[in-house]
């Protein structure tokens, strides 16, 4: 093929130069920028979030009991890790109870999991509901997320590896060596 019908593009006409108060703002809007940018996932995440495996269960946003949202949440967590160590957990394991004060507990297998309070309720995004109204929307909300959680024991456990035996090459759980299966 002939290329002799294309033109070279006419030169380029240089810029006109940037009045130093455009240089100023472009500079802070960079550097404001550059600031930012590692801020962005703790802005997507909320400090108050409880997530299981990848799996967001649910956000608390008061504080409560003299703990403050990030420690709530953390004990939240630690209650979600023992509860998902049970073998089963069925949509029926989970449920709202009422409290005298306005408050009310989500309860999975009889384990308290979390208090919902009225300061709970006034910050949700589903502003205009009670606490009870709250731990509903969480519960039905937990009833298909949790059965669905498949928590698998962690060897490096300090508290699962005394009381199990665990082998790493098969991941399967085995009896202790030192124990026999049959009672004599």
């Amino acid at each position: 093929m002939l290329m002799s019908h294309i033109k070279a593009a006419p030169p380029t006409q240089t810029p006109a130069p940037l009045s130093s108060g455009r240089r100023l703002w472009i500079s802070c809007g960079l550097t404001l920028a550059g600031l930012l940018v590692p801020c962005l996932p703790a802005l997507a995440w909320s400090v108050g979030d409880v997530d299981v495996g990848g799996v967001h269960i649910l956000t608390v946003r008061a504080p409560e009991a003299g703990m403050s949202v990030k420690q709530r949440a953390d004990k939240i967590t630690d209650r979600l890790r023992f509860i998902l160590s049970e073998p089963v957990i069925r949509p029926r394991d989970i449920r709202a109870v009422p409290l005298p004060n306005d408050s009310a507990k989500i309860r999975v297998k009889n384990r308290l999991l979390v208090m919902v309070t009225p300061e709970d309720a006034r910050r949700s995004s589903r502003n205009k509901m009670t606490a009870l109204e709250l731990a509903g929307a969480w519960t039905r909300h937990l009833r298909r997320v949790l059965p669905q959680l498949n928590a698998k024991p962690n060897p490096n456990d300090v508290h699962w590896a005394k009381t199990h035996h665990y082998s790493r090459a098969t991941h399967s759980r085995t009896p202790h060596p030192n124990r026999s299966r049959r009672r004599r």
